[in-house]
């Protein structure tokens, strides 16, 4: 019975072992990610995406390593920036320079092992070029996220030889999200911003541009433009004088973000609760919206909500700006002929 009892335990603790290792990445294969010392956070971040990846479709977690030179033996993938030393170093082998604005993904030879060269022209190509392989190796990026493949491959650093940069005229690639609309980004948190923002350069991107009325239009028949219906608290209007020198406003007006309590051109005011489907269970309460209006988003301190607006775009645009991506708010100003009045 003690025999018994002491194979059992044995069989438990090596079973137990073993769903540990299926779940504990290791660090095998016989490759190297390599980016160079003291990078800069986009060649840091193009290598450690390569290395993420790579796992993604294979289960295989590379080793990765700061370098000054290329490691002496081992096959190795570069991530680093075109004008960086190493690369250099591999000049005769891989030919021309990352092109402007552009990038290469090239796999070479070097003293009997496999190199793959991911450089860029600077450090946010160098991070395109990171997504590229990432693609060539059966990742999918959208806006919304990424979509990576079940099954599972073996890793790949031979055979690849492309260059690429932007078509002229398109060194600005990007999206520009419509607000003012339910339907559209009034209702993104910061956290969607953040992630849309993300996925920009995996799809070649470098660029959102954000639309906004700086007034809505209301009935003209009641001889009004709507103001107290949809000013909107992305961009502030007023005087230099209203301006704190930290970038906050000391004055404002009652602005608006669209939720499921407020009415907009042809969309009605229809609670949560009244979802189909069960639908309303995904919401918090019936007057959803940006998390900036808070539980009750009929009331807010004007001059609070523009600076809260401000920090939410320093938050979300300094992500961006992190990654090269540029950022722009704009308004309209039109003659509306429909409403027959200046807007």
């Amino acid at each position: 019975m003690e025999t018994l009892k002491k194979t059992f335990k044995t069989s438990l603790l090596q079973s137990f072992l073993i769903a540990c290792l299926m779940f504990v990445p290791l660090h095998i294969g016989a490759q190297t990610v390599v980016y160079p010392q003291n990078a800069f956070d986009n060649q840091l971040l193009a290598a450690k995406e390569v290395r993420r990846y790579i796992y993604l479709r294979t289960n295989q977690l590379l080793k990765i390593q700061e370098a000054s030179s290329l490691p002496s033996s081992g096959d190795v993938i570069l991530v680093a920036n075109d004008a960086n030393a190493m690369v250099g170093s591999l000049r005769s082998k891989i030919g021309d320079n990352a092109p402007a604005n552009g990038y290469l993904v090239k796999s070479v030879t070097d003293n009997g092992r496999k190199v793959l060269v991911i450089a860029g022209a600077s450090d946010i190509e160098t991070l395109y070029g990171a997504y590229r392989y990432a693609h060539l190796i059966g990742c999918r990026f959208y806006l919304h996220g990424d979509v990576i493949p079940d099954t599972k491959t073996t890793v790949n650093i031979t055979g690849f030889d492309e260059k690429s940069m932007p078509l002229d005229g398109l060194n600005l690639r990007g999206i520009q999200p419509f607000h003012n609309f339910p339907e559209g980004p009034d209702w993104w948190q910061l956290g969607d911003y953040k992630n849309y923002i993300s996925q920009l350069p995996k799809l070649g991107m470098n660029f959102i541009g954000l639309h906004f009325y700086p007034e809505q239009p209301g009935d003209p028949e009641e001889g009004n433009i709507g103001i107290e219906n949809g000013i909107e608290p992305h961009v502030w209007i007023g005087k230099k004088s209203d301006v704190n020198p930290d970038g906050t406003v000391k004055a404002a007006y009652a602005a608006h973000l669209n939720h499921t309590q407020h009415e907009y051109f042809f969309t009605p005011v229809v609670g949560t609760d009244q979802y189909h489907m069960g639908a309303g269970l995904l919401f918090e309460d019936n007057g959803f919206g940006n998390e900036l209006l808070g539980n009750n988003p009929d009331t807010k301190d004007n001059i609070q909500f523009f600076n809260n607006m401000g920090n939410f775009w320093a938050d979300a645009f300094g992500h961006a700006k992190n990654l090269g991506v540029k950022t722009a708010l704009g308004v309209e100003t039109f003659q509306s002929q429909f409403y027959g009045q200046s807007i």
